[in-house]
């Protein structure tokens, strides 16, 4: 599936991101994830987007998150790819919350 993006912010504006991450293994094997992404502005989270369903096991759903932030976040160009350490470098926190899902309807 596609990327839905929402809004477009700048970096200097968000205090913190969110990255829900749901995740659900098929009878085959395969795992599958769905993720959304919200900003904290000033007291209020905004959704950035999301990706309704797309292959990936593990911790994939955070790379995920961290595209949709790279294509919603005007000033988000990190030279790290590992998110603890894109924390420190944009001095930002990012959430990441992962739910096992039984049906995929519940994604």
């Amino acid at each position: 599936m596609a990327m839905i993006l929402t809004q477009k912010v700048e970096l200097k504006i968000v205090t913190s991101f969110d990255i829900k991450v749901n995740r659900w293994t098929d009878s085959h094997g395969n795992t599958y994830h769905s993720c959304y992404v919200s900003a904290l502005i000033g007291d209020r989270w905004e959704d950035l987007g999301h990706e309704t369903f797309t292959y990936g096991y593990g911790t994939q759903g955070e790379y995920t998150g961290l595209e949709i932030i790279k294509e919603t976040v005007i000033g988000f160009n990190p030279k790290e790819k590992v998110i603890h350490r894109i924390e420190k470098e944009i001095n930002k926190e990012i959430t990441v919350r992962y739910y096992d899902v039984k049906r995929k309807k519940d994604m």
